[in-house]
């Protein structure tokens, strides 16, 4: 390819990069201590892509970059686009290696965790799978082992292809009518951290929770191009970072 044949469509973006490091160990996957399949169970390069492009991790791979990246402001503003009632100046994404591997995280295993202004907010990204009474418990008691304000309880957003969740619906009705029953698997994880079942129970009832689309926050994104400036490196930077993330957004189909 000449330098006249490329295009401005191939200039690298972020977004790109992380499917290239995907081919990369597609083709040699050795280095993951892993092998090919057999020939005849094998799947060509853009098939294994589009298969990554419709699971939830790979997308809760490119929300940790873009967290881990985007100015602590931009963030508070995007988590309050999406939770309103949660307003803050800062909010920075927890994942850590150490968090990686820990009991808290094995509660749930939440697919981003923010602190915003000291405050647990918990982000569950869904594409085909659904949410459960179960999850949602799991939640609040990872909610509940972080400890917090109580003033300012941790809180859940649920992100769909739409803002709807049924499951979520029928949780809140069973907490405000006091018939939230928790399941005894549950109860064992709850016990394991020394959190009682009823106590559990109350950290449901405490915990907001908030519905949004990934259209609520590719629209957010876009409000926020408009104030970058591009004028001086850190808006360039910036800009590629939000425009990559829009991108990705782009391709999630409502």
């Amino acid at each position: 390819m000449s330098v006249q044949q490329i295009r401005q469509s191939d200039i690298a973006t972020w977004p790109d990069e992380y499917e290239s490091i995907l081919e990369f160990y597609f083709w040699e996957p050795q280095h993951l201590n892993r092998f090919s399949p057999p020939p005849d169970r094998r799947k060509a390069l853009n098939t294994v892509l589009e298969h990554l492009r419709a699971k939830e991790v790979p997308l809760n791979h490119l929300f940790s970059i873009f967290f881990s990246l985007a100015p602590a402001a931009l963030s508070a503003r995007l988590i309050s686009a999406i939770a309103p009632d949660i307003t803050s100046s800062s909010a920075d994404l927890i994942n850590s290696s150490a968090f990686r591997r820990s009991k808290l995280r094995g509660i749930c295993q939440p697919d981003l965790l923010l602190i915003v202004d000291g405050r647990p907010v918990f982000l569950e990204l869904k594409l085909q799978a659904k949410t459960s009474k179960e999850q949602l418990l799991k939640y609040a008691l990872a909610g509940e082992t972080i400890g917090a304000n109580r003033d300012t309880p941790p809180a859940l957003v649920l992100v769909g292809r739409s803002a709807k969740f049924a499951a979520a619906d029928i949780f809140e009705r069973e907490r405000e009518a006091g018939s939230l029953i928790v399941p005894a698997k549950i109860e064992r994880r709850a016990f394991s951290v020394d959190v009682s079942p009823e106590r559990l129970v109350e950290a449901a009832r405490r915990m907001p929770i908030f519905r949004a689309s990934y259209a609520d926050i590719r629209n957010h994104l876009l409000s926020e191009l408009e104030t970058i400036s591009t004028e001086v490196e850190g808006g360039q930077t910036l800009r590629k970072l939000v425009v990559g993330m829009v991108y990705v957004l782009e391709r999630l189909k409502p």
